[in-house]
């Protein structure tokens, strides 16, 4: 009948990754110094866990996965490199 739905199994269809950036797009990577703008961490050092990146908090040693500061609106991280 109709085809309301496309096909897209060529194999090649896969989601773009989420940019490692901060919030002004400037490149983070592991060791990196932050500042957080969510959940009240103050200064966090970015740290390799099991399930990927983690924010650690340097004055209360919490932890927060990378995936949780993802801004909606430009899929850049809330924090601001130091």
């Amino acid at each position: 009948m109709f085809k309301f739905f496309k096909n897209s199994s060529n194999g090649n269809s896969k989601k773009p990754a989420i940019p490692f950036v901060d919030i002004n797009g400037v490149p983070l990577a592991e060791g990196d110094k932050v500042e957080s703008l969510r959940y009240n961490l103050g200064q966090c050092i970015i740290v390799s866990a099991e399930t990927g990146y983690v924010y650690e908090s340097l004055e209360t040693g919490e932890q927060v996965s990378y995936l949780k500061m993802v801004d909606a609106a430009t899929t850049f991280q809330k924090v601001k490199k130091l």
